[in-house]
């Protein structure tokens, strides 16, 4: 889980489904590791943290909506960081520290090997564990608010095929099936039966990161049809030009169609769901460009970095990588937007880093003196 919420913080791209999914990840590992704790009696040594996973479970639930909010809550702005959500986790954990404090007594009379029921049936701990079926009423609560939204999103009927989502969903009701069990261990005092629901929902979480990681595609496919589809709903309630101009932004920085050098004004018109027409007007108007010096200037600015950053590629593979369709073309609009050919840029580039590389390591050979 750890693992995961690093991969989520250390992609080039940063938005808030990044970080939600990250912090969601490490409250969901730490809720694991609590289970493991639990399970072998090392929580009952270290008895400060005993349902430490309560609070955690209250941070969690509103965590995985926002992060999933992201992908599945079209028909508005995705629900973001609203700190009335975290009361439950910020009431609970100075009553949970304060009993453990408290009953510190009870702790140290626990057998060598104790088990759960220790302390479940003990009465001092009754409204901790009422805080603790709380948290699972908690959990449910914010999955069923994702299954709805989610749900909505696959009647819309331009989507014949969003098996992405309805894969995030299958998950999503899983877990709410782990979760329904977990509570009616709960109520019904059964510790193998919660110790068997803490497996299955931990398993849950685990199979879907996995998932994720072995085929990074899904959830960017997720991401991006559900993208396509709430700027569709934008659009249906008007012209948004902020919107589109931040969804053209998108299409060029983050997927980077302008490599593709068949794209035409007409093909990201369809895109953006709007006339060709209309497009040119917003280039003109806003950006103060057509569209292909606005097209040329992206790819030139993509193949400034690449000429720098790899030097062993030729110049023609950096031009058919920015999206140019020969080299002539690459040549001539490299010349026209920074004044220099692309193998002076890349030796005049290649010289600056060296000599200032030399420039910072003969400030240290002064400073160290003679």
């Amino acid at each position: 889980m750890v693992f995961m919420a690093v991969i989520w913080l250390i992609q080039p791209a940063k938005n808030a489904i990044n970080y939600y999914f990250a912090a969601m990840y490490s409250s969901t590992g730490l809720i694991v590791l609590y289970a493991w704790a639990e399970r072998t009696g090392l929580i009952y040594k270290a008895y400060l943290f005993y349902d430490l996973q309560i609070p955690l479970c209250y941070v969690f639930a509103p965590l995985l909506y926002y992060g999933f909010s992201q992908i599945t809550d079209l028909h508005r702005k995705p629900a973001a960081f609203f700190l009335p959500d975290f009361i439950p986790a910020i009431a609970s954990q100075p009553i949970i520290v304060v009993n453990n404090l408290a009953k510190a007594s009870v702790f140290a009379g626990l057998p060598e090997h104790p088990l759960a029921r220790d302390l479940q049936a003990h009465p001092s701990f009754l409204f901790v564990h009422i805080l603790g079926l709380g948290s699972n009423v908690y959990i449910l609560y914010f999955l069923i608010r994702i299954l709805i939204t989610g749900a909505a999103l696959l009647r819309d009927k331009e989507i014949e095929n969003f098996r992405e989502l309805r894969l995030l969903l299958f998950f999503i009701s899983w877990f709410i099936v782990d979760i329904l069990l977990m509570m009616v261990a709960h109520l019904a005092g059964m510790p193998e039966l919660l110790y068997v629901a803490k497996f299955l929902s931990s398993s849950t979480f685990i199979a879907y990161s996995f998932y994720s990681f072995r085929y990074p595609e899904y959830t960017q496919q997720v991401v991006r049809k559900s993208r396509q589809i709430r700027y569709k709903n934008i659009q249906m309630r008007g012209l948004d030009v902020e919107e589109l101009l931040k969804r053209l932004d998108y299409l060029m920085t983050e997927e980077r169609i302008f490599q593709d050098p068949e794209l035409t004004q007409v093909s990201l018109s369809a895109q953006l769901m709007v006339p060709p027409h209309t497009f040119t007007e917003i280039l003109n108007k806003h950006l103060h460009v057509n569209f292909r010096s606005y097209l040329n200037e992206r790819r030139v600015k993509a193949a400034e970095r690449l000429l720098l950053e790899r030097p062993e590629d030729s110049i023609l593979d950096i031009a058919f990588e920015a999206g140019f369709n020969s080299k002539a073309s690459f040549n001539d609009n490299f010349m026209k937007q920074t004044g220099q050919s692309p193998t002076e840029y890349r030796k005049r580039g290649l010289m600056g880093a060296k000599d200032g590389a030399g420039a910072v390591s003969a400030r240290a050979d002064q400073r160290r003196g003679p």
